[in-house]
């Protein structure tokens, strides 16, 4: 039996590892992916689990930091212009419901938060408009890890500490997000709304390290909150197009047994 030769295997096809195919390819090298289930995607996958035509999204539904990623934004990989992934991008990204029925309610638009804002303080909304410039400078000096391979652990905070933004980032990294939120706001209904931000990752708001959480805020006005049509795989079902029509292998549980 003649087996295939293959420059790099990757080892899981969840979205991460045919993001990582997806590049190599275009990079010029033989790729393959392994993946144990029956269909790619790990946790941006979409499946029928009830009846037929109804679809659902068992991990993730929303996709809030990826659209940054040049992959999306850039479409580099034309997963957009050729391979049919599309975003719908609503103007009302979450929203949270407090038990006097009020909601606070987070658009895409500051302007728009900020008067939702205001019908809990005054201050919060014209505090959370300083806020969002402050985080959105904070982000571009967590960029420098992000889309690219950060610097080693000394000479990042040799480089964070030589500037105001690099230490206010540091200090906010050590902290908790309710550190944070305490430090801006004053009514409880907004701190309560962003600190959702560390509790939806099922860590505790007032744990040290959650800080950085609160740097998502500005995606939400940035980038949007992002709902793939079709259902979160369809991000997964255009990295796989794009493996197969540039000439990669995927290989899933069915088709290996």
């Amino acid at each position: 039996m003649r087996t295939q030769q293959h420059d790099v295997v990757v080892v899981g096809g969840g979205h991460n590892g045919l993001t990582v195919a997806a590049y190599l390819l275009k990079a010029g090298l033989n790729v393959c992916v392994l993946e144990k289930l029956d269909k790619v995607g790990g946790g941006a996958i979409t499946r029928e689990l009830t009846l037929p035509g109804f679809k659902h999204d068992p991990a993730s539904t929303n996709h809030g930091i990826v659209v940054a990623n040049p992959m999306i934004h850039r479409d580099e990989l034309g997963l957009q212009s050729k391979h049919g992934l599309k975003y719908i991008y609503p103007d009302k990204a979450f929203a949270v419901i407090f038990p006097d029925d009020r909601a606070l309610v987070f658009h895409r638009d500051v302007d728009k938060t900020c008067e939702s804002i205001s019908q809990f303080s005054e201050r919060d909304a014209e505090a959370y408009r300083r806020f969002y410039k402050t985080i959105v400078e904070m982000r571009k000096v967590a960029h420098i890890g992000t889309f690219s391979p950060p610097p080693p652990w000394g000479t990042m905070m040799s480089v964070l500490s030589r500037s105001e933004e690099g230490r206010e980032f540091l200090r906010v990294m050590l902290e908790s997000a309710m550190d944070v939120a305490d430090d801006w706001f004053e009514s409880d209904q907004v701190k309560i709304a962003l600190a959702r931000y560390a509790s939806e990752m099922m860590i505790g708001p007032r744990e040290k390290g959650t800080g950085n959480y609160m740097w998502f805020v500005a995606g939400i006005h940035q980038w949007g909150a992002a709902l793939p049509q079709g259902g979160s795989g369809a991000l997964s079902e255009a990295l796989e197009a794009y493996i197969k029509d540039n000439a990669g292998t995927i290989q899933v549980l069915n088709s290996i047994l």
